[in-house]
């Protein structure tokens, strides 16, 4: 039989927190010190998610090293205030030039003239469905995407056509969501390739 990785519950680590500092298992997610958990806390640990956390960071709940949604949502089980349970919304974006995810430079090397393909997957991560999806080039480069909605969970692949320039080059997708409650979510990546 084989067994994926394994994750601890989020009843579990409010438990640890708890045996470990000697406190509350809601005070690790109250954020803002104020004395509750509520969806001001949530939030700021949205504000900071994909970003890599230092062991002292109060912000990375599940004590992995980086402060990303599932953080969010350990927060959402501590919540001391009813509005703070409501879906969590979330997204992620991927961009590749050529099929390379060439997150840094130089990235694939293109014959000056030659077609250049690129693609966005952007991926609805969080909990409720998001409106008024969007895709944008920092270049200024046309992004098509199939639809303009995704579902929680649901995903598309979006894309651009350019044509290959000489010497280093680097653009930055983004991607946008608006979830029920009119939150707006963002996630950039960006893309490299050296033209010759």
């Amino acid at each position: 039989m084989t067994r994926g990785p394994l994750r601890a519950a989020p009843w579990a680590v409010a438990l640890a927190l708890v045996l470990l500092w000697g406190q509350p298992a809601w005070a690790a997610g109250d954020q803002d010190g104020d004395g509750d958990v509520d969806v001001d806390d949530v939030g700021l640990i949205l504000d900071a998610r994909n970003s890599p956390a230092d062991p002292a960071d109060s912000r990375d709940l599940d004590g992995d090293g980086a402060i990303t949604v599932l953080d969010a949502r350990i927060a959402v089980t501590q919540c001391t205030r009813p509005l703070c349970a409501r879906g969590i919304p979330s997204i992620d974006m991927e961009k590749a030039t050529n099929g390379h995810d060439a997150d840094a430079e130089p990235g694939p090397t293109i014959a000056v003239g030659e077609a250049i393909a690129w693609t966005y997957g952007v991926i609805n991560t969080g909990e409720v469905s998001l409106s008024d999806v969007t895709v944008t080039d920092d270049q200024g480069v046309s992004v098509a995407c199939p639809k303009s909605s995704l579902t929680a969970g649901e995903s598309m692949t979006c894309t651009a056509s350019g044509t290959a320039e000489a010497g280093q080059y680097a653009n930055v997708g983004t991607a946008e969501g608006t979830s029920p409650a009119g939150t707006t979510v963002v996630d950039d990546d960006p893309s490299h390739y050296f033209g010759e």
